[in-house]
């Protein structure tokens, strides 16, 4: 029975460790309270370490077993699109106003081209600048995960990465894409929450105390007195749990998500093709999206 923990289960038991060991280090370490790191990025950074030194693992009957970096890889990617599901599901009860919105969303649209590009450029060059001075033949189009990775992140660095790995096999594209965004987190704790922090003691934000940060948002822990409803129960205990009917519907719609995939990747041209299970949680956005406007429709949007 000991072997049906490995790898998959495994890996999770390592997160839900390194996520409670980094929000109890971010609660009780004053370090880092100033620099308001992440607990997650705190539980990754120590999970990084461990893994240099073949430390992530579990005791089996054959000894201790490692835990690859692939099952970690493939938890990230299918964790990342479920995300997504979860997003299309989502509904803001307050009104926001088309003009508002759509300045806001070309805002973002803006910026966030203005540094992809800018970083997409800067990869391509250090990529094509290495084989240049060392007569290698690394893939320069690699590069654009730098992009990917500082830009967006971690899910999408492995979602692209993973097109380019197994559709046009360009190799070690999945390492490369991770290395990238552990990277833009590293930054983004060491020099973004740093400036941010700097622009909220000088007095940059709307917080009422500017010399000093409240205490919950400095230790990431809410008290008692602080805490505060995060969600409805839409439907009986005696029936099902809520969490449980919301997670149900979230694997039913990625099932949904899978086999628009497969279709696309079975049926169209590769160069369309290879892309379907690439751009998984976008396809999945808008299915949840469309199954969310279905209940609205129907007027029962109300159990979601």
């Amino acid at each position: 029975m000991s072997a049906t923990f490995m790898p998959l289960i495994g890996a999770f038991i390592w997160i839900g460790f390194l996520l409670t060991i980094g929000v109890v280090i971010r609660a009780k370490f004053t370090l880092f309270q100033k620099l308001l790191m992440p607990a997650s990025l705190i539980g990754g950074l120590i999970g990084f370490v461990l893994m240099q030194f073949d430390l992530v693992g579990l005791p089996t009957s054959e000894g201790f077993q490692t835990i690859p970096e692939s099952t970690f890889a493939l938890i990230t990617f299918h964790l990342f699109a479920f995300n997504f599901i979860g997003i299309g599901l989502t509904k803001s009860d307050k009104p926001v106003k088309t003009k508002t919105l759509a300045k806001g969303a070309a805002w973002i649209a803006v910026m966030l081209g203005i540094t992809y590009s800018v970083q997409v450029l800067v990869g391509i060059g250090v990529f094509a600048g290495w084989n240049f001075f060392t007569d290698s033949a690394a893939e320069t189009i690699n590069g654009v995960l730098l992009g990917v990775g500082f830009t967006q992140g971690p899910g999408q660095a492995q979602a692209f990465a993973t097109v380019w790995e197994t559709g046009y096999n360009v190799e070690n594209a999945v390492n490369t894409g991770f290395a990238f965004a552990a990277s833009g987190f590293l930054v983004a704790g060491l020099v973004g929450i740093l400036l941010a922090r700097h622009l909220v003691l000088c007095g940059w934000t709307e917080c009422k105390d500017n010399a000093h940060l409240p205490k919950d948002f400095v230790t990431g822990v809410l008290e008692p007195h602080e805490q505060y409803p995060a969600a409805m129960e839409t439907t009986h205990n005696a029936n099902i749990n809520t969490l449980g009917y919301h997670i149900g519907v979230m694997l039913f719609l990625y099932g949904i998500t899978y086999l628009v995939a497969f279709t696309i990747e079975a049926y169209t041209p590769k160069v369309v093709g290879s892309l379907a299970f690439g751009f998984l949680f976008m396809i999945g956005l808008v299915i949840a999206m469309g199954y969310r406007k279905i209940l609205s429709l129907l007027k029962v949007d109300y159990i979601i």
